[in-house]
């Protein structure tokens, strides 16, 4: 008789994979979602700690989870994306017993043919629009149209889809430029010229804009583009409202881009030239602060100071300091809960 193997698994993933919190389960509580590899977590933020309220498993590893509240709703919804490339909104709602349910508002599969990229998927949500762009394959992004997503609606509807073409390879962030009339995102990607591959020089690295045609489902080339002068730019950070700014962040330096304006680097002797920046987040609502980590595991604290303008809501920033916080494990998940508490997440505990 031949032999047999019998596997089972014996404990469940504990690897940070992501995170995002949101006001998920009601529209009173904040919550804290985990996700680790095949199933995610979900915490109610209060002032005794984290509460664990669910425990949700999926077939895949998830790789992109993201919080978000459409114009119509009262709470927020939650988009999923996996390594089976299946992508899902999912909704929560209390029962009678109170326990949690776990409602699939959209899902769908998302896999196209073409080349796939080197680095991870990327995602960005626009709420206002009602968009989510995915970056999967290169030379195409995927726009996901979200429409007729009522709150009390129970029934799953099928993700409608589009694949849109883009020049730029080798995409390293993206991300959707708040308060336009129009949605319009930043694309972060290197550009290496004959001499540099030549000559082995580090690469160029250049911010491009689009804007999103709902009806056409296409997108056209906007005016402002940046070439940037940073070292391994990992990171574009959107800033202020309706006006195309964003931070970059690279290997020892950052920078702020602002359109008709001279760009403000600051080097700092603290970002190691061995470490690049793998995560960050936002401290305050109007993107004031922000807390970077990098592969040493050490903690920033990046600080925009602005200038209100005499007579005018807009500011100006005139500086950006970057403090080193302390050291922290290894992680590429990281948010700012309250109160001065941070959730790190890890791979390697």
């Amino acid at each position: 008789m031949a032999a047999m193997n019998y596997v089972v698994t014996v404990q469940r993933p504990t690897a940070v994979t992501a995170i995002t919190t949101g006001h998920f389960t009601s529209p009173t509580d904040f919550n804290l979602i985990v996700a680790k590899n095949t199933h995610f977590e979900i915490y109610i933020i209060s002032s005794e700690g984290l509460k664990l309220v669910k425990d949700v498993c999926i077939y895949g590893q998830i790789h992109i989870l993201k919080c978000f509240r459409l114009p119509n709703m009262n709470k927020d919804i939650l988009f999923i994306f996996t390594d089976k490339y299946q992508g899902m909104i999912l909704d929560c709602r209390k029962t009678n017993h109170d326990q949690y349910e776990i409602l699939t508002k959209c899902h769908g599969l998302l896999k196209d043919t073409g080349r796939q990229t080197v680095r991870q998927p990327l995602c960005t949500i626009d709420a206002k629009h009602g968009l989510i762009l995915l970056r999967i394959f290169e030379g195409v992004i995927k726009l996901i149209y979200l429409k007729d997503l009522s709150s009390k609606e129970s029934s799953s509807k099928s993700l409608e889809a589009y694949n849109i073409k883009i020049d730029e390879q080798n995409i390293i962030d993206i991300q959707f430029l708040p308060g336009h009339q129009k949605p319009t995102f930043i694309v972060l990607h290197p550009r290496a010229n004959e001499t540099s591959v030549i000559n082995h020089d580090q690469e160029e690295y250049h911010i491009r804009t689009y804007q999103v045609e709902l009806k056409e489902r296409d997108i056209t080339k906007l005016i402002w583009k940046q070439d940037m002068t940073l070292s391994e730019a990992s990171f574009v950070i959107p800033i202020g409202q309706d006006n195309f700014s964003c931070i970059a962040i690279g290997r020892n330096a950052v920078a702020l881009y602002k359109e008709n304006d001279r760009p403000l680097e600051v080097e700092s002797s603290l970002l190691d030239d061995e470490a690049s920046i793998i995560g960050y987040c936002p401290i305050d609502e109007d993107g004031c602060r922000y807390l970077l980590t990098d592969y040493s595991g050490k903690l920033y604290l990046l600080v925009l100071e602005r200038d209100k303008r005499n007579g005018s809501s807009s500011t100006t920033i005139t500086d950006i300091k970057l403090d080193l916080l302390g050291e922290t494990s290894m992680c590429e998940y990281i948010t700012y809960l309250d109160n001065g508490v941070t959730f790190i997440g890890s791979r390697f505990g």
